[in-house]
């Protein structure tokens, strides 16, 4: 009816002593009524794609521009907060899940940070397409809006578009395999004399040449939430 998870992470600290934080830790309800799932805690955030995969899990070391430049040195929008979620019935029989979270608005980079009192509002569709016996399709849209003044006057807009393709050969899943995504962050931001429109995005592709051995590279660009001209 029920799971909780934990993710801690450990590192030494500037004094040589061991530093635990706990990145996440939420409880997701699974069993509601209308086939809803709830969760609650503190979690990655569901926009994109990339913002929800931890760092030992991706596959390259260091984070996309764009993470870093709109959600902080940490490559994160990661607040406590509230998110339901549910698979929405079509004619076509695919999988389209639909997910809103409000969550509070700690983000220092594009919000107001911890002075503020304003939650943020998100809301995720991801569709997910088998091409064929080996290869996928998965596209996602992400909307987020919260503010980024304290006292609640001026307005953060962000648009996120993220897609993945997958090829994994079926007799040959251990040895070969293909993967490219994309991901595109549009941000829209109010200040006391202007309107800053900004974006940012990256391209990953990655082939598998053998069982411990691959090929990959990123294209990326990133302006700021503060700044389209730098």
């Amino acid at each position: 009816y029920a799971r909780a998870d934990f993710f801690v992470a450990t590192e030494e600290g500037e004094d040589g002593e061991i530093e635990t934080d706990v990145e996440e830790g939420y409880l997701t309800l699974l069993t509601l009524p209308w086939g809803l799932q709830a969760k609650l805690g503190k979690f990655y955030a569901n926009f994109g794609k990339i913002n929800r995969i931890h760092r030992p899990e991706r596959p390259y070391v260091n984070d996309p521009l764009f993470i870093k430049n709109f959600f902080g040195e940490e490559g994160r929008l990661s607040a406590p907060g509230i998110s339901l979620s549910t698979l929405i019935p079509n004619p076509w029989d695919k999988y389209i899940e639909l997910s809103m979270e409000i969550l509070n608005g700690e983000n220092e980079t594009s919000f107001a940070g911890k002075d503020s009192d304003h939650p943020i509002y998100l809301t995720h569709l991801k569709n997910f397409f088998d091409l064929s016996d080996s290869s996928s399709l998965e596209l996602g849209l992400t909307g987020a809006s919260g503010f980024n003044d304290p006292e609640g006057n001026q307005r953060t807009t962000l648009e996120g578009l993220d897609l993945t393709y997958r090829w994994r050969p079926l007799g040959q899943g251990l040895y070969r395999s293909f993967l490219f995504q994309t991901e595109a962050l549009f941000s829209q931001r109010d200040t006391e004399s202007s309107n800053i429109n900004s974006l940012g995005f990256y391209s990953f592709a990655n082939y598998q040449l053998s069982r411990r051995l691959y090929l990959g590279g990123r294209l990326e660009y990133s302006e700021f939430p503060t700044s389209d001209k730098d």
